[in-house]
């Protein structure tokens, strides 16, 4: 392993593995040996095993969602039909709670608006441009 050091990480290690992962695999003169995480020593498939892992903004976006706050309260668990929890019903599709038509004709109508508003400043910009001239 002491052939050629070429890879260090400080934060995402699981980043930097990946990288070098895909590189080595890209490569014919590339290899991956092993590797040295704090003090301990990785075998090659350790640092496959690690290039498996999700990038870290990917993780700690995943732990926090995990973590409690006062909207979500605590996780609790049960079985569905419980009292106070949902049913789960096989064979129903969820619906949704959004009528296309009208979110589709609103987006027109912001549309046009803009248009129009458009219109309005460049008309205005050009008569103070011709006002501006005739002095």
């Amino acid at each position: 392993m002491a052939d050629g050091t070429i890879g260090f990480a400080f934060s995402d290690v699981a980043g930097v593995a990946k990288a070098l992962s895909t590189y080595a695999k890209e490569s014919e003169f590339v290899s991956i040996k092993g590797g040295l995480l704090g003090d301990r020593i990785l075998t090659s498939a350790d640092v496959e095993a690690l290039a498996e892992l999700p990038p870290l903004p990917i993780v700690r976006a995943q732990l926090l969602g995990l973590l409690a706050t006062p909207a979500s309260g605590q996780a609790q668990l049960a079985a569905p039909g419980q009292p106070g929890h949902g049913q789960v019903l096989q064979g129903f599709v969820e619906s949704s709670n959004v009528n296309v038509v009208q979110e589709i004709t609103n987006l027109i109508t912001a549309q046009r608006a803009y248009e129009m508003n458009s219109k309005v400043i460049t008309a205005s910009d050009e008569m103070l441009s011709t006002l501006s001239r005739m002095r």
